[in-house]
C-alpha cells in the first residue's frame, strides 16, 4: 500500500509518496534544537507534531503557540516534507492555578485550528501525575471534543513514564466517559506496563521508539504474543531535543518482523488512523 498525503494548501507538497509517518514528534522543538535530525525527514518522511507549551505564562500563551505550529506546517521552505500538527494542553503544560481557567480566547483558537487542513485534531492530552488540575483539564478537553471536534479529526493521549499503569487506568476511565470519541483516540507511549489494559479497550496504540519507552526487541516480543496488534500500533519518535537512534533504526528494519507488518507499523496504520491516506 502506498500512502499519499491528503490535499493541503497549494504551497505544500501534494501529493507526496512517503515511506514513513512519524506519528508523534515535537517538530517545533526539533527544528530549532537539532536541525540535522529535523532535516532527515525531507523527501521520504511525514510527521505529526503534537503540542507542548513549555512553562506557559497563562492560557494566553496557547493561541500564539498553536499559530506558530500552523506556520511551521505550512512552510515548505523550512522543511521539505509533509508535516501536520495537533493542538491541546499537555499535562506538563498547565499554567499555574492562579492564572485562572481556560478562557474564550483559548477555546476559539482551538476551534479555529481543528477546522484547518493541517491540524489533525487534539494532542498532547493526558495525565502526568493525576493531580486534580490535570484531571479537570483533560476532562474539559474531552468534553469539548465530544461536542465540537470535527468527525474527521483525532485525539492523541499521553501516558507518563512514572506510575504508568495507574495513570493509564485513570486515563482510560475518563475516556470511557465519552464513548463516542473512543474510535478516534490513540493512547501513546504504550509499553509492557500498560499494554494489556489498553489492548482490552480496542483503542489505537502509539509506541515510542526511545530508550526507556520501547525497543525493537520488546516490540517483536509483543507482536509474537499478540500478532493481532499489528493493525493497532503506530510507531513514533516523540523527538524533541533529538531523534533517538532506536527510532532511526526501527524505520529501516525491525528484527523478526516481516516487511508487510513493518510497513503497517511505520506508515500505514498512521495513514489510516489520522486520515492522511487516500
Amino acid at each position: 500500500m502506498h500512502c499519499y498525503m491528503k490535499p493541503m494548501q497549494t504551497s505544500q507538497i501534494n501529493p507526496a509518496h512517503v515511506s514513513l509517518v512519524d506519528a508523534h514528534l515535537h517538530a517545533d522543538i526539533l527544528h530549532h534544537v537539532c536541525p540535522k535530525d529535523f532535516a532527515a525527514y525531507a523527501g521520504t518522511g511525514a510527521g505529526i507534531s503534537w503540542s507542548f507549551v513549555y512553562e506557559p505564562d497563562g492560557w494566553e500563551s496557547f493561541p500564539p503557540y498553536f499559530d506558530s505550529l500552523e506556520k511551521l506546517c505550512s512552510n515548505p521552505g523550512i522543511k521539505g516534507f509533509c508535516l501536520y500538527y495537533l493542538v491541546g494542553v499537555h499535562p506538563r503544560s498547565l499554567p499555574s492555578p492562579t492564572r485562572g481557567w481556560m478562557d474564550n480566547a483559548f477555546w476559539s483558537s482551538l476551534e479555529s485550528h481543528v477546522l484547518g487542513p493541517s491540524c489533525l485534531g487534539l494532542g498532547e492530552l493526558g495525565l502526568e501525575t493525576g493531580s486534580d488540575g490535570e484531571v479537570a483539564v483533560l476532562k474539559e478537553q474531552l468534553s469539548w471534543a465530544s461536542s465540537l471536534l470535527p468527525q474527521d479529526k483525532r485525539i492523541g493521549i499521553h501516558t507518563p513514564r512514572k506510575d504508568k499503569a495507574r495513570m493509564t487506568r485513570q486515563i482510560l476511565k475518563l475516556v470511557a466517559e465519552v464513548p463516542t470519541l473512543q474510535p478516534r483516540i490513540v493512547i501513546d507511549h504504550v509499553n509492557e506496563e500498560n499494554l494489556e489494559m489498553v489492548m482490552e479497550t480496542g483503542l489505537m496504540m502509539g509506541m515510542t521508539m526511545q530508550q526507556g519507552k520501547m525497543t525493537p526487541e520488546k516490540l517483536a516480543d509483543i507482536l509474537d504474543r499478540y500478532p493481532q496488534l499489528a493493525h493497532r500500533i503506530m510507531l513514533n519518535s516523540d523527538a524533541a531535543l533529538k531523534t533517538d537512534p532506536l527510532y532511526q533504526t526501527a524505520m529501516s528494519f525491525l528484527p523478526g518482523i516481516s516487511a508487510d507488518i513493518h510497513a503497517r507499523l511505520i506508515r500505514e496504520n498512521a495513514c489510516s488512523f489520522w486520515g492522511i491516506a487516500v
